[in-house]
């Protein structure tokens, strides 16, 4: 349904902070949606990162299979720490509680230091060369 290998629409993306570190590996967003098309199959799919910025842990949990010209309904419940046993994410779709666990959702820096997020709505994609559209209403 959705051109490319991943298409990011939403996203709490983190700080530049890991630039004075000469990481060579950027930090990506801490949580952020996506359609994710494998082997021809457009599924929504959220992605948690954070803990060591030079390790961080990474999840992916699929969502259902994307339906076009259908309005979703997203909820997210998150509280911000480095520490997987402090931070949550909480994620429902159209009422349906997908998941719910603690995990790291900040990033800890080699001297110590947290990173913070930002929030945004975009659209970037990767491997796509088509245009798409995407309709996004009601963030807060």
């Amino acid at each position: 349904a959705v051109p490319g290998e991943w298409n990011l629409f939403a996203q709490w993306h983190n700080d530049d902070g890991w630039t004075k570190f000469g990481q060579t590996t950027a930090e990506l967003s801490n949580v952020d949606w996506m359609v994710s098309n494998q082997n021809g199959v457009s599924r929504i799919r959220l992605r948690i990162m954070g803990g060591s910025s030079s390790a961080p842990t990474t999840i992916r949990v699929d969502g259902p299979r994307l339906r076009t010209d259908h309005w979703y309904d997203f909820r997210a419940r998150t509280v911000w720490s480095p520490d997987p046993s402090r931070g949550r994410v909480q994620w429902w779709l159209d009422g349906k509680r997908l998941y719910s666990r603690h995990v790291a959702t900040l990033y800890t820096r080699p001297d110590g230091s947290v990173s913070s997020v930002y929030f945004i709505l975009d659209h970037y994609r990767r491997h796509a060369e088509t245009t798409t559209t995407i309709f996004l209403d009601g963030a807060r």
